[in-house]
Order: C-alpha cells, then sequence, then structure tokens
C-alpha cells in the first residue's frame, strides 16, 4: 500500500507535456521568411494535406487561426479564393493535380480498385524531363506507388514502416511529421544547386481525429481544426528547411488539399458521398517572390489546373489537350484577365460502397449543378450551404449545364482497374464468386437509385450506429432494417458483426463477416475477420480463407499477425515465432506485430527483449499508448521510478480517460514523495472510473493531507462502496468524519473498521499519528 506518500500532476500534464509526434516533437517552430535577396523558380515543393476544407483556414475567414505557417505563407502569396476539387476521394484528386486531367479521362476514379495508367503523363514526368529531380514522400497506402502516381519520381518514398497501430496495409499511414523527416532526408541527397521537384503528402486530417492537446489548444479545442493545426506544424518544419538550405527564394511553393471534410453537412459523416463545397472546395496558396504577394484569384479554378500552371511557371509549355489551364499569368500579372470558367468533379463511391449512380458536378463562381439520377442546382451566393435546390427556378440554365456533362462525357469514360487479385490462382478465385465477391467494378445502369436519396437513411445510420456503440436496446434491431434498405453499407455490417458476437449470436456474425467479405472493396482485413471466426467455429473454410488473404495483398503483414496471435493463445511457442516472423518480414515496423512479439518476450520471461521491442516501437512511433504504458510497467517493477513516470505521463496524455497509467503515475509520485503530483494522478484515475478501491483510497488520504477535507469524503465512501468492510478505508473515512466534525458517524466508522480487522487498526494506529488520535478518542475503556 503506497498511501503514505502520494502525489499529483498539478499544471504539468495540463500544458507542458507535448506528446512527440511519429520520429520528433510537436513543438511549434516559427520559420521567419524574410528578404533572401533576388529570387528565381528554380524549385517546386508541392505540399497537399488531407481532407482539409477552406472554410477551416483562416485565409478564407475561419474564425479561428490555428495554422500559423499557412497563414504566412498566404500573406506573401497568391491565395485562389474558390479552388475546386475534381473528386471528394484521395487517389482520383491527386491524379487530377498530377495530370491536369478530369478523372473519367485519367481513369484512376476510386481509392483502391482502380489505378493511374502508366501511359497517362503526369507532372513529374514534365519536371524531370525539364531536368529537375523528383521526389515524393506520402502518408498513406492510398497513394502508394501501385496507384500508379510513382510515374516520372525517380524517389518515391511510400514506405509506411513507422505505420500505426492498424495492422492492415492497406489502412497504413503515418504522421506527417515521419513523412517531413522522409522528404528531407531525400532533399538532403541533392547538390545545392540542384532543381528539384518535390511532392509531400500529409495525412493529419483523416478520422478518427486525434490530435495531440497543444494542437487542440491552439485550434480552440476543435479536433478537425486541430489536425489541421498538426499538418500546419510540419509545413511549417519543411519551411524552416526550405530557408536553411537557403533555396526558399528560388523555390515555387505550392499549398493545396486533396478533397474537403463534411462535418455533418448534408447527412454525410466524412466524404466522398456527395458533390457540396463543404468536400470539393480546398485551399490553394502559390508562394514565391516573383509571384503576386497577398494577392487572392476570385473566380473558380479546378485541381487539374495545378499540373499546366507549374509547368507554365518553371517555363515549359502545357499540353492544351489536358483539362486544366495554367493560370501562370494571373499569378504573374494583376492585369491579366480572369477567366470565369465552369469546372468538373465526380464520385463514383455512391456506386462501390451503396450501389447508387454516381454523381457528377459543375461549378461555377457562384453556383453549383449536381447530376445523378436527377439533377439539381444551387446558387452560392444566397445559399452557401447548398441546402435549397432552385433548379426549377433557373430551367435554361440547368439545360445547358446538363449538356456541357454531355459534351464533357462525350468522348467516353476511362476507368482503370487495378488488378487486386493478380497473385490469386483459380482456387482463390472461385472461393471468391462463392463469397458473392464481384468480379468487376460495378457498372452504371438507369435502375440504380440516387445517392442523395440516402440522406435520411444515413440520419437514421448515424442515429442507429450511435445507439450500438452506447449499448442501447433496440440497436440490432435499427441495423438490420437499415441493412434491408441499403444491403451494402459497410458500417451496418460491422456493427452488426459485434453486435452478434456480444450476444454471442456466432451464427448471424459469420454471415455479417461473410457479407463483408463480399463487398465490392472488401479486402485482406475482411478475410481475416472471416477466418478468424470461422476457425474459432471449427467451419473448415478458415485455412481457405487465411491463405486468400495471404494472396490477396502479399506486402500485406495481417494474416501472419493474426497467425501469431491465434500461436500466441494457444500457447504455440514455436509456431508463434515463424508467424511472427513472416510478418516482420513482410513488414519490419508493422505495430502490430512488434507489439505481440512484445508480448511473447515478456511472458516467456525475457523482460529484457520486451523491453527493447517497446523501444523499437517507440523509436519510430513515440504515440503508441501501450508501449508507453508498458515501460513505465517494467521500469516501476524495477524501482526506476523517475524513468517510469515519464513513460506514465505520456501515456496517461495519450489515452486520458483510461486509468491505468494515471493510477500507477499516483504510485510512482507516492513513492517519490511528491502528493499533491501524486493526487492529481490519482484524480485523473478515479475521473477514468478506477474500479481499484486503492485508488479511491489514497485520493481520498492525499485530500486529506492537503487539508480538503470535503473533497475527501466523496473518493473514501466510493472506496468503501467498491470493498466493503475494508478496515483501512474505514478507518480513513472515520479520520475525514472526525476532523468534519461528524463525530457520531466518525465512531461509527471507527468501530466498523475494528470489527472487520482489529489487528490492521491496530497496526495502522501505532504507524500514523492521526489514526492514533482516533483511537484515543473513539476506543472504548
Amino acid at each position: 500500500m503506497r498511501a503514505s506518500h502520494l502525489i499529483s500532476l498539478g499544471g504539468l500534464l495540463a500544458a507542458a507535456l507535448l506528446i512527440p509526434a511519429c520520429g520528433g516533437s510537436d513543438e511549434p517552430v516559427d520559420p521567419a521568411i524574410e528578404d533572401y535577396g533576388p529570387a528565381s523558380l528554380r524549385n517546386v515543393v508541392l505540399v497537399t494535406m488531407h481532407a482539409t476544407r477552406a472554410d477551416h483556414l483562416a485565409p478564407y475567414g475561419s474564425p479561428i487561426s490555428s495554422t500559423p505557417n499557412i497563414d504566412q505563407l498566404a500573406a506573401i502569396g497568391v491565395r485562389l479564393q474558390q479552388h475546386i476539387s475534381t473528386s471528394p476521394t484521395e487517389l482520383p484528386a491527386h491524379a487530377s493535380m498530377m495530370t491536369g486531367l478530369y478523372p473519367y479521362r485519367h481513369g484512376a476514379r476510386s481509392n483502391h480498385s482502380t489505378r493511374l495508367p502508366d501511359e497517362v503523363q503526369t507532372l513529374a514526368e514534365v519536371l524531370r524531363a525539364q531536368g529537375l529531380r523528383t521526389g515524393a514522400a506520402v502518408s498513406a497506402m492510398t497513394l502508394s506507388a501501385e496507384s500508379g502516381l510513382a510515374q516520372g519520381f525517380e524517389h518515391y518514398d511510400d514506405n509506411l514502416v513507422s505505420g500505426s497501430e492498424r495492422s492492415s496495409y492497406r489502412l497504413r499511414e503515418v504522421s506527417g511529421m515521419d513523412t517531413v523527416q522522409r522528404a528531407n532526408a531525400w532533399l538532403a541527397t541533392l547538390g545545392q544547386d540542384e532543381p528539384f521537384f518535390l511532392w509531400i503528402e500529409l495525412h493529419e486530417a483523416h478520422t478518427p481525429f486525434e490530435a495531440s492537446q497543444a494542437f487542440l489548444d491552439q485550434a480552440q479545442g476543435n479536433p478537425y481544426d486541430a489536425e489541421i493545426a498538426a499538418a500546419d506544424e510540419k509545413i511549417g518544419r519543411l519551411l524552416q528547411t526550405l530557408i536553411d538550405r537557403e533555396v526558399f527564394r528560388h523555390t515555387l511553393l505550392v499549398i493545396t488539399a486533396d478533397h474537403g471534410q463534411s462535418l455533418g453537412e448534408h447527412e454525410e459523416a466524412t466524404h466522398g458521398l456527395f458533390l457540396h463545397d463543404a468536400t470539393l472546395r480546398v485551399p490553394a496558396f502559390f508562394v514565391n517572390p516573383l509571384l503576386r504577394e497577398g494577392a487572392v484569384l476570385g473566380p473558380v479554378s479546378s485541381q487539374a489546373d495545378l499540373m499546366p500552371t507549374i509547368v507554365e511557371l518553371m517555363g515549359g509549355v502545357p499540353d492544351p489537350t489536358l483539362d486544366g489551364i495554367s493560370m501562370a499569368a494571373q499569378l504573374r500579372d494583376p492585369a491579366a484577365p480572369e477567366p470565369q470558367r465552369v469546372v468538373y468533379s465526380e464520385t463514383l463511391l455512391p456506386l462501390t460502397a451503396y450501389g447508387r449512380a454516381p454523381l457528377y458536378a459543375l461549378r461555377t463562381s457562384d453556383g453549383r449543378y449536381v447530376s445523378g439520377q436527377r439533377a439539381e442546382m444551387f446558387s452560392l451566393a444566397r445559399d452557401p450551404g447548398e441546402t435549397e435546390n432552385v433548379l426549377a427556378l433557373v430551367p435554361d440554365d440547368a439545360a445547358r449545364f446538363a449538356e456541357v456533362l454531355t459534351q464533357l462525357h462525350a468522348g467516353g469514360q476511362r476507368q482503370e482497374p487495378r488488378d487486386l487479385f493478380a497473385a490469386l490462382n483459380a482456387a482463390d478465385r472461385q472461393r471468391l464468386q462463392e463469397l458473392g465477391r464481384p468480379s468487376a467494378p460495378p457498372a452504371v445502369s438507369a435502375s440504380l437509385g440516387d445517392a442523395r436519396d440516402l440522406q435520411p437513411w444515413l440520419a437514421r445510420q448515424r442515429a442507429a450506429l450511435q445507439a450500438a456503440q452506447a449499448g442501447e436496446v433496440g440497436a440490432t434491431a435499427q441495423l438490420e432494417a437499415l441493412l434491408q434498405e441499403v444491403p451494402l453499407d459497410r458500417g451496418c455490417l460491422t456493427a452488426l458483426d459485434r453486435l452478434y458476437m456480444e450476444q454471442k449470436r456466432s451464427d448471424q456474425a459469420l454471415a455479417m463477416r461473410r457479407r463483408l467479405a463480399a463487398l465490392p472493396d472488401s479486402d485482406v482485413l475482411d478475410l481475416l475477420g472471416l477466418a478468424d471466426l470461422e476457425r474459432q467455429l471449427n467451419d473448415p473454410n478458415w485455412q481457405l480463407d487465411w491463405n486468400l488473404a495471404t494472396r490477396m495483398n502479399p506486402a500485406d503483414p495481417a494474416p501472419f499477425v493474426l497467425q501469431a496471435s491465434w500461436s500466441s493463445a494457444d500457447d504455440d511457442a514455436a509456431g508463434f515465432e515463424v508467424a511472427i516472423r513472416q510478418a516482420l518480414d513482410v513488414d519490419p515496423g508493422n505495430l502490430q506485430a512488434l507489439l505481440l512479439l512484445a508480448t511473447h518476450h515478456a511472458r516467456r520471461g525475457d523482460p529484457a527483449a520486451a523491453r527493447s521491442t517497446y523501444e523499437q516501437i517507440l523509436a519510430v512511433t513515440p504515440t503508441v499508448y501501450r508501449a508507453q504504458l508498458e515501460l513505465g510497467l517494467m521500469n516501476e517493477r524495477e524501482g526506476r521510478l523517475t524513468e517510469a513516470v515519464s513513460f506514465f505521463e505520456v501515456a496517461g496524455q495519450l489515452r486520458p480517460t483510461e486509468f491505468m497509467a494515471w493510477r500507477h503515475l499516483g504510485d510512482c509520485y507516492g513513492d517519490l514523495n511528491q502528493p499533491r503530483l501524486a493526487m492529481a494522478a490519482y484524480d485523473q484515475a478515479y475521473a477514468a472510473a478506477d474500479p481499484a478501491h486503492k485508488t479511491a483510497l489514497n485520493l481520498g488520504l492525499l485530500r486529506v493531507q492537503m487539508g480538503l477535507l470535503a473533497e475527501a469524503l466523496e473518493p473514501l465512501q466510493a472506496a468503501n462502496r467498491m470493498k466493503g468492510g475494508d478496515a483501512q478505508v474505514l478507518l480513513a473515512l472515520a479520520l475525514v468524519l472526525d476532523k468534519s466534525e461528524r463525530t457520531a458517524e466518525a465512531e461509527v466508522a471507527y468501530r466498523e473498521a475494528n470489527a472487520a480487522s482489529a489487528d490492521r487498526v491496530r497496526v495502522l494506529c501505532d504507524r500514523n499519528p492521526a489514526f492514533d488520535a482516533l483511537r484515543q478518542r473513539y476506543q472504548t475503556p
């Protein structure tokens, strides 16, 4: 029992602790942009931020200014006020930036099932032909080399070994800190005067929003804006590198985003399904001393304009057959006319995820036309939220937009399929067919419904998913009814699978997992979830499905991670070691594999190997809660309390609503004789619903020690409820009641303590003068 010297976190955790991002610190940098002398356009740096909507940046009118580096660049560069993404999904949007083409022409129209064809010319290929060295560093597997975006880059870094705690290769993403460091490493290989094109993709604003407290504070508590602030901090680090290398004044710096993010507008929770400014209007800044300082281009522009604009600014001649146009003249010359245009966007997600018709949109500077199974028009000047369909009021305009869309699509719509099953044999393909997985992307037909009709359904889905998460009665029936209407919805299928498992309805869960494996976008994890349950149910198909998963994507370590977990549960050490090595051979930085390996070492009585593995994890990804917690526990057991404190503090900040790190932090501070810090740590653990009665007891005793009698009573009463009849708890409760002059209640509690264990009371009173005073007062002669 460590109640004699206990502790608090005070202001330390509230303000001073900053969780380091991947491979570095989140402490803000403040690059100073000054006059560095004569400028030129020799290099290009393109930074694309994920899911960043324009109206959440201060230069576009956001009341929250959480992006000091972007704000500084906007003040000295040219801002595109109405810059529109070609697609609310990552790969199609980036492919348009890199090619100057709309998605229906470049062919990379969905994230995982299509790719950019080799014969389509990219910005990297053009700039490389102009003599620039070309390098890229991306943060998500959506943009891996297999997407086709690596064309023209002599160095394409999609090495995401730092990963995340997700086991699936396809879902992998890394911190922008890691990405910027990898980009800087490539820059360091170049000669000082070698011209270069560098593309960096920052994936910070992807859900779930998990930015550190420092960025939450910077964004006034808004989780989405905090993620944007985290991306801005990485831009600051890149900017500092350009300044330090003395190349900033020779570099065309372009900052933009792939698409925006719906925050509930039109019943859309994220992005990809609908075509509105929330998910399509993105920031875009061009910065170089030779361009107009602080200028704003007001008319609508397209993401497809980036490629021809950069080509012309760098001295090339843009291909006149591109969909995008060059804005080089407008960026340089205030007298250059600004063209009034119509730009195009599309999304195929309604088709691939919901079996609905794709959506296509045309955007002008003051309006949007959206076409699916029906058409809509919105006047952005009077209805910026795009809530009122004015199509009936402007039939002639609607007819003209419909004709423009028909002309754009007249030459056909390209979709370049990615062969997801190249490594599969005939038996594998037959198994996928048995499961119901389609062999080709879904086709568009006149019978498909309109995605916008899903909005009421999406509202019901959100409520049902929240009910399921809260464990509410009736959530299962709600989800089952929703799936009757939209059988392909992954969210409902996944939630029902979880509920069925909790309800021990394994046959129904198995049906859900088979349906997940049959989805058009199913992947390795879907097959592994099916194989795992089949194995539990002694269904012989588990081996077939696990083998299929290993061949579906040979670069994915998830099958071997699952196999290692099976071996660990079966206490099969030899099988575990084979499987874990296979996983780490595929992906040496896979966190799930490394965490399993560390646990394996600890169970086999090799703490040194376990420590080494956890340290290996944190050396790459310091934000892994479990590694921070386990290293804290190891140090605590070894009596290295100061070291343990450092790990528990970080773990607590990473997951403030989990009690374990806070409890042990309180224990360590108690043993270090720092009662105020111990008290605050126990307070955090208690607030996180720590079920251990000792946490509540220690918190109460420390509050007594600090003279906080009124605050001490509640945790001590809670400790008594958690462990009724405990002599120490009752004695502490008697002490607080006595000091609060509630002597009758104090005497009752003291006598109950004696009745529970007179020997324990005697020992405690002999050791502690305050308890001894109770004995003197309430002991029966």
